[in-house]
């Protein structure tokens, strides 16, 4: 199997932050990032601002732009914070468990991503806000995305039928996008006909459409 991806960032290390050289320096940087992860669940976008950040951390506002030129680079942080998390689950999933047939991986991938999204739902639908349009965080979701296909189309190719390298990865893709498509569209809350509906319905509809496209596709 394919291994994880290696060097993931922590916010530390991340390009959008000034990086802190001190101890104490980088205490107040998890301060920074835990007080604008509050300010986005509880007040959304339209409350985020440095001065929001600065008044929830307990800090003066110079302190935060010691650490960040914008609160955007705030927000590219705490989007590489959660996608790195719902990255390594995915992945420390499919490579722990031993699979031998499309079902039980379907059905994993859809638990560990189905789990990993509900359980911070309002910060998600922030960081989907569609008028929070930055290439950075774009990127991001996209790279995090690339990664946890690249081990779900290396554990696919191990339980299908011998096929054609094309046709392998034209299934892994398609059935990963309807996973993908219909996990991310409920937590951005984008999709009107996902809002409503319960994670554990969406959960059970997108595993069976994924195994059931796969079946007929093999």
């Amino acid at each position: 199997m394919q291994a994880m991806p290696p060097d993931i960032l922590s916010f530390e290390d991340s390009p959008h932050v000034l990086r802190p050289l001190q101890r104490r320096s980088r205490e107040a940087l998890a301060k920074i990032i835990s007080a604008a992860e509050l300010v986005l669940r509880t007040d959304g976008i339209d409350g985020f601002s440095i001065a929001a950040v600065a008044e929830k951390a307990g800090l003066p506002v110079g302190n935060i732009y010691r650490r960040f030129r914008a609160k955007e680079d705030i927000l590219a942080v705490i989007k590489q914070e959660v996608t790195d998390r719902i990255e390594q689950a995915a992945i420390k999933r499919l490579q722990e468990e031993q699979f031998t047939d499309i079902r039980s991986l379907v059905v994993a991938l859809v638990d560990v991503l189905v789990k990993s999204f509900c359980r911070n739902e309002a910060l998600h639908k922030v960081l989907f806000d569609r008028r929070v349009k930055d290439p950075a965080l774009s990127q991001i979701g996209s790279l995090g995305r690339r990664h946890i296909y690249l081990q779900y189309r290396a554990v696919l190719t191990s339980v299908l039928p011998p096929l054609k390298t094309a046709r392998t990865e034209l299934i892994a893709t398609f059935s990963f996008q309807i996973i993908a498509s219909a996990v991310v569209g409920k937590a951005s809350g984008n999709d009107g006909a996902l809002v409503s509906m319960p994670w554990k319905t969406l959960a059970a509809e997108t595993s069976a459409a994924a195994i059931a496209y796969l079946e007929a596709a093999i």
